[in-house]
C-alpha cells in the first residue's frame, strides 16, 4: 500500500478538503464577526473585508484540491497551494500591513 495506491489517494485528498474546509470555515466565520462588529461600532470594515477574501480564498483552495496525489496532478496541487498563499496573506498579512500604515 504505497502512495500510488487508490484508496490512499483518496484517502490524503478527502483528509486535505476536511482541513481545508475546518480552516475556511473559522476563517469565515471569525470574517463575518468581525464585520458585523465593525458595522455595529462604526469602524473602518476594511480590515474585515481583507479576512473575508482571505475565507474566500481558503475555500478555493478547497475547491482546487486534486482528486489524488499522482504526478499528473501537480498543476491541481500548485494552484492549491497558490490559493493557500494567497489566503494566508490576505487573512493575516493585510490586516497587519494595514495597521502598520494607519489605515485600520
Amino acid at each position: 500500500m504505497g502512495i500510488s495506491d487508490p484508496e490512499v489517494n483518496d484517502a490524503l485528498s478527502r483528509r486535505w478538503r476536511l482541513q481545508l474546509g475546518v480552516a475556511a470555515g473559522i476563517m469565515l466565520v471569525s470574517a463575518v464577526v468581525g464585520l458585523l462588529l465593525a458595522i455595529a461600532y462604526g469602524e473602518s470594515p476594511v480590515v474585515p473585508i481583507f479576512l473575508l477574501l482571505g475565507g474566500l480564498a481558503a475555500l478555493c483552495a478547497m475547491g482546487a484540491v486534486p482528486l489524488g496525489v499522482t504526478p499528473g496532478d501537480r498543476p491541481a496541487m500548485k494552484a492549491s497551494a497558490l490559493w493557500i498563499v494567497l489566503a494566508v496573506l490576505l487573512f493575516f498579512g493585510a490586516p497587519l500591513l494595514l495597521g502598520q500604515l494607519g489605515w485600520a
